[in-house]
């Protein structure tokens, strides 16, 4: 629903910067010792949830980039026998 309101890239961008600061997060959350198992549950759910918020974005852009019979890469189904 979000990836037909808004714009599709700037959901994944803010999307992708989530996880990458939760990702930064997680790092100096391992790196300091004998980090509680709370604290990486909630990041790693933080990260799944903005990549569950990406998905359908990421899936809507690429179809947007190419018109009918442009598209660079044929499928299995069209190749040529």
């Amino acid at each position: 629903m979000l990836a037909d309101r808004f714009d599709r890239r700037h959901i994944i961008m803010a999307g992708s910067a989530v996880q990458g600061s939760l990702s930064v997060v997680l790092a100096i959350v391992a790196w300091n010792g004998n980090p509680p198992p709370w604290a990486l549950v909630l990041i790693v759910l933080g990260i799944g949830m903005a990549n569950a918020l990406i998905a359908p974005s990421n899936g809507a852009l690429l179809p947007t980039w190419w018109t009918a019979g442009t598209c660079p890469v044929r499928s299995r189904s069209t190749r040529l026998r």
